[in-house]
């Protein structure tokens, strides 16, 4: 007696074989490389939120006895061992967690020098960008921010176009702001008190 169906003979089940395990594969491994993916971007922001605030919570603590953040820089915080090891580069520059170069330096505010202080982070991708502005986390003394289609120096003053209420941003906002699509030269400028 001959088995009925579409597998019964040698021939179709050799077909069947050949290009359905590699599609069975296929699927698996960008299955596998998504989750990948999701967890290192889920990890970046997580680490680039929780080293804004070390660095934010550090400045404060260092500079809540003086009148202002004159002298502010990243040296002065590197040598008072406030900055984590982990946030070096090889060179010796202070770096996020995508990549990109951060400025720390007093700012005017309301027309008054070093009365408040910025932390830039610079490098990122406009997912990355979106990711950090519309991410809720707690940052003491935060005035606002602004945000830089391009490598962001240390300001001379500190543009503040979103203030605190701002925060976090709604996806439609964050998107329209953050501009820089293909390169990683989005900066996010945090203004503190």
């Amino acid at each position: 007696m001959k088995k009925k169906g579409y597998f019964a003979d040698k021939k179709h089940r050799l077909i069947a074989q050949i290009v359905g395990f590699p599609l069975l594969a296929l699927a698996a491994y960008l299955l596998f490389s998504s989750s990948i993916h999701s967890s290192a971007d889920k990890f970046k922001l997580s680490k680039a939120v929780s080293d804004l605030q070390t660095l934010n919570n550090n400045i404060h603590t260092a500079y809540a006895a003086t009148p202002d953040y004159a002298g502010l820089n990243i040296e002065a915080l590197q040598a008072a061992s406030l900055i984590p090891d982990d946030m070096l580069n090889k060179d010796g520059r202070l770096v996020n967690s995508y990549g990109g170069l951060i400025f720390i330096a007093p700012a005017i505010y309301f027309n008054v020098d070093n009365a408040a202080f910025s932390i830039i982070y610079n490098g990122l991708s406009k997912k990355a960008c979106v990711s950090l502005l519309t991410t809720p986390f707690p940052l003491t003394g935060i005035i606002g921010v602004d945000v830089k289609p391009m490598e962001a120096d240390i300001p001379e003053t500190a543009e503040m176009k979103f203030d605190k209420a701002a925060l976090p941003m709604t996806e439609e906002l964050a998107d329209t702001v953050c501009q820089a699509e293909n390169d990683p030269t989005n900066a996010i400028i945090w203004m503190f008190y």
